[in-house]
């Protein structure tokens, strides 16, 4: 009698364990993938965050002409007695900006850290009184009259820093480069220096962090230098529990920028003011003798006075003085040279307001 011998069919105990590891790495592996791309994701949310909050603050300055102070207590508003700013360093003050708090927030939900000009918070600075002319030219010479307030703006287009004049680089902000050593000690690791504020987003492991102080957590040689409460703020490559800050900055270019034709219009018509002066001084002196106005372009150059668009008709002539062509370009009766002709018969085109 035959027997008839079945062969079973599976997987051995090492097949399975070989299998199931093999799963586990595939997960494992996904799972870390995800979770890069969902850190991606967030910084650059934040990225876009940051630069929303620097583009409020820019608008802040065009509308108040000057730049908000830091907020101390995470209420949204900035914190300052008189012109003096309470703190250096704290956070944006979202609700001046008109921001809701979560924009100026990273997408961990900590608020922006915002850092400002040493001189800010000091009183032998912000304390003097713009009205007085000797006070104003030394808040001038200051990159902390970008935050004075009264009678703002306190700067002008010669404030630090500029070209022939960068300040104290002790009082700004100085960002170093991704690629500088961790103490930033090198010749060319400084990437900007001269920074009069700066906003910061600690992100993921940023809790109770700011700019004065680096709270809980754990982070690397890099991101204590952006909590230390020093002007030194350090850029790095993105690693977990290493660094994940971004910084952005606000330069006095850019603050100045803001206010450029009202800065513009200062010098501009501090000439102008002169340049009348004279004009008028010349218009008197040679108009007594011939009844004849020469000098300034008020007088003679302006549409309203010989340039207007209309027609004037003169002793039942039909000729038209009106018109820019004619009678108003700056060429013909507008320069500031001796235009003015009279005649005998009364036609007088380059009298006073009074004719034309």
């Amino acid at each position: 009698m035959s027997r008839l011998i079945r062969k079973q069919c599976g997987f051995t105990l090492i097949e399975t364990v070989v299998v199931l590891a093999i799963v586990g790495i595939l997960v494992g592996s996904g799972f870390t993938m995800v979770g890069a791309y969902m850190s991606n994701a967030k910084q650059s949310s934040t990225k876009g965050s940051l630069e929303q909050t620097k583009v409020a603050l820019l608008n802040y300055i065009k509308v108040n002409r000057y730049m908000p102070c830091p907020d101390s207590d995470a209420d949204g508003q900035s914190d300052s007695t008189g012109n003096l700013c309470d703190t250096q360093f704290g956070t944006v003050p979202f609700g001046d900006l008109g921001l809701s708090q979560g924009t100026a927030s990273d997408d961990w939900g900590n608020l922006f850290g915002y850092g400002i000009h040493a001189k800010a918070t000091d009183n032998a600075v912000m304390g003097l009184d713009i009205s007085d002319a000797a006070d104003a030219e030394t808040l001038k010479g200051s990159p902390a009259s970008y935050f004075y307030r009264t009678s703002a703006p306190a700067f002008d287009l010669d404030t630090p820093p500029t070209a022939l004049d960068p300040g104290v680089v002790a009082d700004s902000f100085t960002i170093c480069k991704r690629t500088a050593a961790d103490d930033c000690s090198g010749a060319t690791d400084k990437e900007l220096e001269y920074i009069p504020a700066v906003i910061v987003a600690f992100n993921e492991n940023g809790t109770v962090t700011d700019l004065a102080g680096c709270g809980t957590g754990s982070r690397g040689i890099r991101e204590t230098e952006n909590c230390d409460a020093d002007m030194q703020l350090t850029k790095g490559i993105f690693r977990d529990n290493l660094y994940d800050d971004q910084i952005v900055t606000i330069s006095a270019y850019e603050i100045k920028q803001q206010l450029l034709n009202m800065l513009n219009r200062v010098v501009l018509d501090s000439g102008e003011d002169e340049g009348e002066g004279e004009g008028e001084g010349e218009g008197e002196g040679d108009g007594e003798g011939d009844g004849c106005q020469h000098g300034s372009m008020g007088q003679h150059g302006s549409m309203g006075h010989h340039g207007s668009m209309g027609q004037h008709d003169q002793d039942d002539q039909d000729d038209q003085h009106g018109s820019m062509g004619q009678h108003g370009s700056m060429g013909q009766h507008g320069s500031m040279g001796q235009q003015c002709q009279q005649d005998n018969d009364n036609d007088n085109h380059g009298g006073s307001m009074g004719h034309h």
